[in-house]
């Protein structure tokens, strides 16, 4: 497909959602129908020369053979390199697991991988003149801290107390509370609007134990395409934040919570879009690398523990769990996977520039804080943190929360200062980019 003359934006979405069930969910259910649609959205972007994909779909997480898989299709059918590609997974806990070898999850799998190229496709054909506007909207103040409780512990792990707000944390851990949106304008076809959020928010998995949905960005895409007439391209950020609950009570999260959630940035998506500034396109580039991160040790005892637990039928795994101090099965798996793994793992990170616009992308659930050091030290008018992006190698604690401990501190693979390693790369492949702009 030849790219036009100019900067230009393309943009297409297909459905994405199962044909056939039950099918097993990312988070360890089995789906028996779907309460809404999932979708893949495709934003192309180009300076007439190159080109380049930003993908959002409502997965869990988008790695292992899976995301191989995506980029041969896509360069099949584009001639785009991997390089160029951003699969940024919504975070979707309600999406099925591309990972499964159950019969339906290796359908419903392949099924993707088709509906994508015709995506791809569509978004390039798509492609037309645009000018750029960005904005930010601050949504301080509700359900954008995943789990977080104030270190005397007199918040009692509150969990996105949606219809009382979320007060402001004010140590490190706090949650990024922009909310950032890009305007591309077209002569003769609808606005594309690009929105980067941070927030690990209230999950449909609270609530909906047998059915596939899109979790909060259902009623985030719905509502924001409805109210500005736009076609809407949501991108997962940094999402991590402090996890204490592991040593105070933490109240369940409001029953529907995500609902509202979606449905309140809707209106904060407004607030962005009243108070636009414009930016220049230009030149589309791309870099990609890896970081060498170091794995963390496993204690041989509470490695032969987490066995025993991995092992243990559903019915006594509960209680093994409880009995060996593991605060989830997924703690004590993790540790079962980190003792096969060598004693380094090469995790990647990448940036995409078009013109003023920076994206930047990791591969895990990096912390606020570091993501928000990223944005910090971009030197493009408005940078995106996209988080679950071309991979997918778990929980990246900040500095800050090692020493604290908690659920993501208890699981994560890496070391202490894995986080800031990520980010000063982030930093330096963006600064990269902009200089040879």
């Amino acid at each position: 497909i030849p790219l036009p003359e100019g900067t230009c934006v393309g943009y297409a979405r297909v459905d994405i959602t199962p044909e056939e069930y039950p099918i097993y969910i990312s988070s360890g259910m089995t789906a028996k129908a779907a309460n809404d649609s999932l979708y893949m959205t495709v934003v192309a972007v180009s300076d007439g020369d190159t080109a380049a994909l930003l993908i959002s779909a409502d997965l869990k997480g988008s790695g292992g053979e899976f995301l191989t898989k995506v980029r041969k299709a896509i360069e099949e059918v584009s001639g785009i390199p991997a390089s160029h590609v951003f699969l940024n997974a919504t975070h979707d806990h309600n999406a099925p697991a591309t990972g499964s070898d159950k019969v339906n999850n290796i359908r419903w799998s392949s099924l993707i991988l088709k509906r994508l190229k015709w995506a791809v496709r569509e978004a390039l054909m798509d492609l037309s003149p645009a000018k750029a506007e960005i904005g930010i909207a601050d949504t301080t103040g509700f359900a954008f801290v995943r789990r977080y409780i104030c270190e005397d512990g007199s918040l009692q792990g509150i969990h996105h107390q949606f219809t009382t707000g979320s007060p402001v944390v004010d140590h490190e851990s706090k949650a990024d509370p922009d909310l950032q949106a890009i305007r591309f304008t077209r002569d003769g076809k609808k606005d594309v609007v690009m929105v980067n959020w941070q927030a690990h928010v209230a999950h449909a998995a609270n609530d909906i134990k047998d059915a596939v949905t899109a979790d909060f960005v259902h009623d985030f895409r719905s509502g924001a395409e409805a109210e500005y007439d736009i076609l809407f391209a949501y991108y997962n950020g940094a999402s991590g934040n402090i996890n204490l609950s592991s040593k105070f009570p933490e109240k369940k999260a409001v029953s529907g919570g995500y609902r509202a959630v979606g449905k309140a940035l809707v209106g904060k998506l407004g607030e962005a879009l009243e108070n636009m500034q414009e930016v220049q396109l230009g030149k589309v580039s791309a870099l990609a690398t890896s970081v060498e991160c170091t794995v963390r040790k496993v204690d041989p005892q509470r490695l032969a523990e987490a066995q025993i637990c991995n092992s243990a039928n559903e019915k006594d795994k509960a209680r093994l769990l409880k009995e060996y101090g593991f605060q989830s099965k997924y703690e004590a798996s993790t540790m079962v996977s980190r003792a096969n793994m060598s004693s380094t793992q090469k995790v990647p990170v990448s940036a995409i520039s078009f013109g003023e616009l920076g994206f930047s992308a990791n591969a895990c659930e990096m912390f606020d804080t570091n993501g928000m050091e990223v944005k910090q030290g971009s030197p493009f008018k408005m940078t995106f943190m996209c988080a679950y992006t071309n991979g997918g190698y778990g929980y990246i604690p900040s500095n800050y929360a090692f020493p604290r401990g908690g659920y993501e501190v208890d699981t994560t693979r890496y070391v202490q200062g894995t986080g800031e390693a990520l980010a000063n790369e982030l930093i330096r492949l963006l600064n990269t980019l902009h200089s040879a702009s």
